[in-house]
């Protein structure tokens, strides 16, 4: 039970019983879902309170947890066995928001912070032992950054969305290329996606959510599918792609 309304959850990779939850006035919890009564805090709340508008458990060390806080421009990096916030990430423009965050898939100490300011729509790298500026800006968007999403089956795709309505796929690896190297950029699905996710069984597949209420789900390659909001359980498999059974003939 939280006091403030909820605006992000995160489960642990590590310990999938895990739950993080963000609300606002800097509120974390983490609870266990196989003992819900009991609520854990990653330490003293973030001076000064702010909204956690997304988390996120570092995919390497289970016991590491990042939070956003937008309004302060800030990003925390909590340290669960010693329950104290340990980093601060901080743009010393002061100008960026930060909108949503993600651990890299393969690599401990790297962050990457996204900013939903439209006057600042960048992603920053950051290498957590160096904070004290991002090893990497990523530019390419026209509005500010919405959402994104690290692919875990291959760290070289991210996907990022803005209030531009394009996605971009970046590859994150690549830090030659001044202002990120993009794979592929095309129109969202849906006019502004908030959510975006990988597919764990084909990673040219990507679902999106959208403010328009449409769920869609795309490939990289082309071509898209609006899912409706209403799916007959008659159509549901164990394989998420399968094609459903056909409609049935009227009598």
């Amino acid at each position: 039970k939280t006091l403030c309304p909820v605006r992000s959850m995160d489960f642990n990779p590590a310990k999938k019983c895990l739950l993080a939850s963000g609300a606002s006035a800097s509120e974390i919890h983490i609870v266990d879902i196989n003992n819900p009564s009991v609520l854990m805090t990653p330490g003293p709340k973030a001076q000064p309170e702010d909204d956690v508008v997304a988390l996120a458990w570092n995919k390497q060390v289970e016991h590491i947890l990042a939070s956003a806080h937008p309004n302060s421009a800030r990003s925390v990096v909590w340290d669960l066995r010693k329950n104290e916030a340990i980093i601060q990430v901080t743009d010393a423009s002061n100008r960026v928001r930060c909108s949503c965050i993600a651990w890299h898939p393969d690599v401990a100490t790297q962050l990457l912070t996204c900013s939903d300011e439209d006057r600042c729509p960048v992603i920053q790298m950051w290498d957590l032992r160096f904070a004290t500026a991002p090893t990497m800006v990523f530019e390419g968007h026209g509005r500010g950054i919405q959402t994104l999403a690290w692919c875990e089956c291959d760290s070289g795709m991210l996907l990022t969305s803005s209030r531009d309505d394009h996605v971009i796929c970046w590859n994150p690896n690549n830090t030659a290329v001044p202002g990120g190297e993009k794979l592929v950029e095309f129109n969202a699905p849906s006019q502004w996606t908030f959510d975006m996710g990988w597919c764990a069984r084909n990673p040219y597949l990507v679902a999106s959510s959208a403010f328009s209420g449409k769920l869609s789900v795309f490939s990289l390659f082309g071509g898209q599918e609006d899912i409706p909001d209403e799916t007959p359980r008659a159509r549901l498999s164990s394989d998420p792609f399968a094609p459903g059974p056909p409609p049935p003939v009227p009598a």
